[in-house]
């Protein structure tokens, strides 16, 4: 098997082999960023929350938790545009509904900003979500948006602080991103995909003040004209948008227009980073840890590899966990990123009949690709 097979692996965590709860009660919904679950399961949540409403239609909570339900089975239809488009229309009516029947409450002013994915013609929606109720974490995200798209680090800093200062943040996916952070060269760009690749990387910076030289692009939000347009004069750069050209043209000369900065700074992208952003310079990328770097000339990764995970990286995290982490199956998943970089340095071992090294790598890769649920994968790896 190919070992690109697992590179990206985090990108797939949605499709995770759980079986549904067949719950009797209705249970709270956690962001799809937070609590992997199968379809079935916000199928599910959706008829018992809908039970609760039809007992009473001024639930805040019920409605909040039928939002998600709503708009995580949207998320996690996939590729099947039928039942996608129904669902979509689905979440529509919920907003309107929840409108209606409790106007004035956090929830619904909150969930009509959520519902808009970043439109900040919605933000005094957000803000008023925040005035009402401003220990409640769901609003932090926006506002770090918001504050990031302005380039105002200031502000935005604020809400990675008082996110973190609540406790409801994942350790195991600080170490992730501590790690991917200290495998980059001075001054570098990173280039992130998701929520847990780029709020915790940011947090990284912000809170614990590592490596705070490393600009984190986000490639969904750098997809707003605005905020593109003040990272390319800030980076030197020309970089695509969404609103000017068509999304495909968008990630074909997203990678390469970074790589042109006039300031000559390194490029990586995350692992976990799709091929569509990836393939167009793909000749180019050499994989050196949690990361590719980009480099016109030919470069030794495996020195630098090894560097990384042997020097560079905080592992134990991934053997032992000495507190709670809400976040447990997210965080095992993309754990499921360091089977690449492990079994690169497997085979490097092998093939320098350096046994020893070798199998240490072997049973590491294992072990974690175990955990992240890819077990059966590393078998027939292994041919085992």
């Amino acid at each position: 098997m190919n070992l690109k097979y697992f590179s990206g692996i985090i990108l797939i965590c949605l499709s995770v082999n759980t079986m549904p709860s067949f719950a009797q009660k209705p249970e709270t919904v956690y962001s799809i960023a937070h609590v992997v679950k199968p379809i079935e399961f916000y199928i599910e949540q959706i008829g018992l929350w809908k039970k609760e409403l039809d007992k009473d239609k001024t639930n805040p909570t019920a409605w909040f938790n039928y939002y998600k339900a709503n708009r995580y089975a949207h998320i996690s239809s996939g590729h099947d545009s039928v039942y996608a488009s129904n669902r979509f229309q689905r979440i529509q009516a919920v907003v309107k509904e929840m409108e209606a029947n409790i106007p004035n409450t956090f929830e619904a002013h909150f969930i009509k900003w959520a519902n808009g994915y970043n439109d900040w013609n919605l933000l005094p929606e957000l803000q008023k979500a925040y005035e009402m109720d401003s220990t409640r974490i769901e609003t932090y995200d926006g506002f770090i948006n918001l504050y990031e798209a302005n380039r105002d680090m200031v502000k935005r800093d604020y809400f990675l602080k008082k996110w973190y200062q609540t406790g409801l943040v994942s350790p195991g996916l600080l170490n992730y991103n501590y790690n991917v952070l200290k495998s980059l060269k001075p001054n570098a760009i990173l280039i992130t995909a998701g929520d847990n690749d780029t709020y915790f990387a940011w947090m990284v910076q912000a809170v614990l003040g590592i490596r705070k030289d490393v600009t984190i692009i986000n490639v969904g939000l750098a997809s707003m004209k605005d905020y593109a347009a003040r990272l390319s004069a800030e980076l030197g750069v020309n970089l695509p948008n969404t609103e000017d050209e068509k999304y495909e043209v968008y990630t074909q000369h997203f990678y390469k227009a970074l790589v042109n900065n006039k300031f000559k700074r390194p490029v990586y992208a995350g692992l976990t980073v799709g091929d569509e952003f990836t393939k167009p310079v793909e000749s180019n990328l050499y994989l050196i840890g949690l990361a590719y770097e980009y480099s016109d000339e030919k470069m030794d990764n495996i020195a630098i590899l090894k560097k990384n995970l042997e020097k560079e990286y905080a592992l134990d995290y991934l053997d032992a966990s000495f507190g709670i982490d809400t976040y447990e199956t997210v965080v095992a998943c993309a754990n499921s990123n360091y089977v690449v970089p492990m079994l690169t340095l497997y085979n490097h071992y092998k093939l320098s009949d350096d046994m020893e090294r070798a199998n240490y790598w072997k049973e590491k890769a294992k072990k974690v690709a175990k955990k992240g649920g890819k077990e059966e994968e590393m078998k027939n790896y292994f041919k085992e």
